[in-house]
């Protein structure tokens, strides 16, 4: 596995099971998430698949929301922190919150450009919240080139729609 910037991952236990399909092992441990080219040679032919293997770390916390109490859960993964301000009573009853990252899905919104912080926050009861809830993402500035940082906002995904709704959001 290749990618620029980053030191190449070699493959162990190779079996070549047939003319169309080779296996193997990686040891993914620290490396960086994202899309890796895979790259197949051998003595005299090499081969790659652009952006062929992706490396994901997928990281979850769940709490329990108490109505009468205020609640601030931190979901920190290799590359960002996500903070979720829940203020009293903003559920009728107790409810396991759930913050994960996840892959963004499919849209066919051509007008967002998405970086790769994408989370996904639920609850158990599937409840809405009555008051507003306040979310703080920590990133890096490797995160978001290419990016204008005075347009960057949270958004919600409709799923109805298939499309990204910003909310109301400050850099």
């Amino acid at each position: 596995l290749t990618r620029a910037n980053e030191v190449d991952i070699i493959s162990t236990n190779v079996v070549i099971v047939n003319a169309n399909k080779i296996t193997c092992s990686f040891n993914l441990t620290g490396k960086t998430a994202g899309f890796w080219d895979v790259v197949v040679s051998t003595l005299s032919l090499t081969g790659t698949l652009s952006n062929g293997f992706e490396i994901k770390y997928n990281f979850k916390i769940t709490r329990d929301i108490v109505p009468d109490s205020n609640n601030s859960i931190d979901l920190r993964t290799d590359r960002y922190t996500i903070n979720v301000k829940i203020p009293a009573n903003t559920f009728a009853e107790t409810v396991n919150v759930t913050i994960s990252t996840t892959s963004p899905p499919i849209t066919d919104d051509g007008t967002v450009k998405l970086t790769n912080i994408v989370t996904e926050i639920t609850n158990d009861e599937w409840l809405q919240p009555d008051k507003e809830i306040t979310i703080t993402m920590y990133y890096r500035d490797s995160d978001i080139v290419g990016f204008d940082e005075t347009k960057l906002v949270i958004g919600r995904y409709d799923e109805i729609n298939r499309k990204w709704i910003s909310l109301v959001s400050t850099v």
